[in-house]
């Protein structure tokens, strides 16, 4: 039961029967040449996974009572397994070093102070106050890109239903724009019409509301109405090729609001302003030709009772487009990498899928991270610096050496920062980084700044031009319901010094909550590691209990699809861990995936899988501790079985094929239900359906060959046996 991955008492019977399994093992190998240094009783085997990705196996090997190492070439799959198998038993146990905490600072709560710590509740603890300083800093930087909107008597003689908001400013939950082109009507070529999906704000019952276009002239103009949508009074909208009379709105056309100005599936729709069809190919040209804008349809305030859906304002749209960001993550991702959908509209670099707000927005986020490094370095000796905390041209203090957007690699020294009278640290003065196997202030910032750069992880997830306004749950949809980067015509920008959805405070504080309750009982006796380390060369298997769940062939683009989060944690992280963040994009071309794009046809690919592969599992094969099997997953889609049962997938195939041809043998089989169907990427798709785990050992050097015949004999012969004693 899911119930029972926090039971403590099922948790601490399993680390028991392993202890007593383990000790029974080594009685059983006293025996061994290596007796002494492979089977000691009062030591655990340690735990290795050569493909960790986000951590999941080395995660719950720790929670088991096992040393647990993870490797990955994915330099953000590293990153994460620091943060759950490395960071937390570090700094189990430990006081937050917040001033809200520490006694003797003028700031401090005496209920922070007196509380019991478990775990890595103090560590959480900071990531929730030095994320929380770092919104309020953000804030008195680019605060004025993000106005409340203020409800003026003209608003409330239009809309009724915003009379008790008459005269106050509402915070604003997020902008919604649609993306435009130029009409291709030679009689309105000089009108970018909007590409709207829906003109749906809200569908929820009783609290429906809609975007309204109105055409004035040669012009139009976004309204928005609350209700149900009224039926279309007309069957034609505005005369093909002449000019539309005043007045005309989305009711005279006849076109439903939840349709927008779409026709059809893919990237076709319909002239506001003409009614004229708009190809898909003429907006693909317009988008490479860099002529593919936006428009601001609508804005979504805070209410008292619930969201506050407006009509845009000129003002609003203005103050956007005053962002200027000083720095882009202007790195170029493969066109053709699986899921990508967005390069054929002229979107070519990270920096493309992003507005120019939202650019300020990250880099400033990104730039507070170092500094709140420095800060928590600082409240973590409870000590003022030698030289004071400067302030910035932001108004915020910062530490000499922290000069953004990237100060030195050294990052400020423990000399630079002396003890106050009346002031305990909280942290001796090591300098020793995180990096270094640190566990002194330097490294504890450091830890509290990895998920720090996880929140801005999350931040560019929900903070992109590709998020969708999701009209049932009345809030942006992040970008990654799916491993894809699909295109979006009609996007929601959320407000990320709000308070809301999208906002900066929100992802903070729940990164914090789950990683509280998380690791609420990790123990500091606990041992981990995370290490960037390629699966074909690395040794640290050896010797270990190894179980992973490696590529599935062609089914993931993990490095294209991990460029998104690397371009802006190597700007916020990469002083912490240089060796980590070295590339400006994630290594691709030793990633174990068949992409034929990338290795140019099909054939090359599958070819480039089966010997990566080949070669990973013949380093586990001779690595691996000598009394147990290793366990690997492989996860099926579910066009891979056919409708009698049998396979048809050459993933599975080639996979299977390169577990046998490193010197393995498969001595069973378990299928085991992991993927979630109603999830957004299974639903209505081939997604991954089930895992299959392939227990596996290594096949001595004299194993003897059958032939098919002599297996299916063996077979026939051995398994109704099988059968009956499974089923006794």
């Amino acid at each position: 039961k899911w119930e029972n991955t926090t039971n403590e008492t099922l948790l601490q019977a399993a680390r028991d029967e392993i202890k007593t399994s383990w000790q029974r093992t080594c009685a059983e190998n006293g025996d061994h040449p290596r007796a002494g240094e492979l089977f000691d009783p009062d030591r655990l085997p340690a735990f290795h996974d050569p493909f960790a990705g986000g951590g999941a196996l080395p995660l719950e090997a720790q929670r088991l009572g096992l040393e647990a190492h993870a490797s990955d070439l994915n330099p953000v799959a590293v990153l994460i397994n620091k943060a759950m198998i490395e960071i937390p038993p570090k700094f189990a146990g430990r006081p937050p070093v917040n001033p809200e905490a520490r006694p003797g600072a003028p700031s401090a709560k005496e209920s922070l102070i007196e509380r019991e710590w478990k775990g890595a509740q103090g560590l959480a603890e900071d990531v929730r106050y030095y994320g929380r300083w770092m919104r309020d800093e953000a804030e008195k930087r680019i605060g004025y890109l993000y106005p409340k909107i203020e409800i003026t008597a003209e608003m409330t003689r239009e809309r009724p239903d915003l009379e008790r908001y008459a005269g106050r400013k509402l915070t604003v939950i997020a902008w919604l724009w649609a993306r435009t082109v130029k009409s291709p009507n030679p009689a309105f070529r000089d009108v970018d019409v909007p590409l709207a999906s829906t003109f749906m704000l809200s569908t929820k019952k009783s609290k429906e509301a809609y975007v309204e276009p109105v055409i004035e002239g040669r012009g139009y103009r976004f309204t928005v109405k609350v209700g149900v949508p009224e039926a279309g009074t007309s069957d034609s909208g505005a005369p093909a090729g002449g000019v539309p009379g005043n007045g005309v709105s989305l009711r005279d056309t006849g076109v439903p609001p939840a349709q927008g100005t779409k026709l059809g599936r893919g990237a076709n729709f319909r002239c506001l302003m003409s009614d004229t069809p708009i190809a898909g190919d003429y907006i693909k040209a317009e988008g490479k030709a860099g002529r593919m804008g936006a428009r601001l349809m609508s804005i979504v305030a805070e209410g008292d009772r619930g969201r506050v859906y407006l009509a845009p304002t000129p003002e609003h749209e203005e103050r956007a487009r005053e962002a200027k960001p000083e720095w882009r993550p202007d790195v170029e991702f493969f066109q053709q990498a699986l899921g990508f959908r967005v390069g054929s509209y002229g979107m070519t670099k990270w920096s493309d899928l992003f507005t120019p707000r939202q650019l300020v927005a990250l880099t400033t986020f990104s730039d507070l991270a170092q500094e709140t490094i420095v800060r928590i370095e600082h409240d973590a000796l409870g000590a003022r610096a030698s030289r004071p905390l400067k302030e910035n041209a932001g108004g915020t203090s910062q530490h000499p050496k922290a000069t953004s957007p990237a100060f030195s690699s050294d990052g400020p020294s423990a000399s630079d920062l002396r003890s106050v009278a009346g002031e305990t640290p909280a942290f001796p003065g090591d300098e020793t980084r995180l990096r270094d196997g640190g566990a002194g202030a330097t490294a504890y910032a450091e830890a509290v700044g990895v998920f720090l750069g996880f929140a801005l992880s999350k931040q560019a997830d929900l903070g992109n031009s590709l998020c969708r306004w999701e009209p049932i749950a009345q809030c942006p949809r992040q970008l990654f319901g799916r491993q894809a980067i699909p295109m979006v015509w009609d996007f929601a920008e959320g407000n990320p010094i709000g308070h809301s959805s999208g906002a900066w405070e929100v992802f903070v504080s729940g990164i914090a909550s789950a990683f509280a309750k998380c690791f609420d009982r990790v123990s500091g006796e606990s041992r981990g590691s995370a290490v960037q380390a390629d699966a074909g060369i690395q040794s640290l298997s050896t010797d270990k209990l190894i179980s992973t769940d490696p590529p599935y062939y062609d089914n993931v683009g993990y490095a294209d699809l991990s460029d998104f989060f690397y371009v802006w944690l190597r700007r916020a992280l990469r002083p912490a861990f240089p060796n980590l963040f070295t590339t400006l994009a994630v290594p691709k071309a030793e990633e174990l995936v068949a992409t034929p794009c990338r290795h140019g046809g099909k054939e090359v690919a599958e070819r480039f899988f089966l010997d990566g592969m080949k070669e990973s599992f013949s380093r586990l094969a001779e690595q691996t501790h000598p009394t147990f099997p290793i366990t690997i997953y492989y996860a099926f889609k579910q066009s891979e079985m056919k409708g009698d049962g049998s396979t048809i997938s050459t993933g599975w195939e080639t996979f299977l094929d390169a577990v046998i041809r490193s010197g393995f043998a498969i001595t069973g089989t378990w299928p085991m239900r992991t993927e979630n169907a109603s999830r957004l990427r299974g639903m209505s798709s081939n997604a991954l359906a089930s895992s299959i785990v392939l227990v596996c050992r290594k096949r001595p050097a004299d194993a003897s060959l059958a032939t098919r015949r002599q297996f299916v004999t063996a077979l026939k012969t051995e398994l109704p046996a099988a059968l009956a004693h499974l089923q006794s």
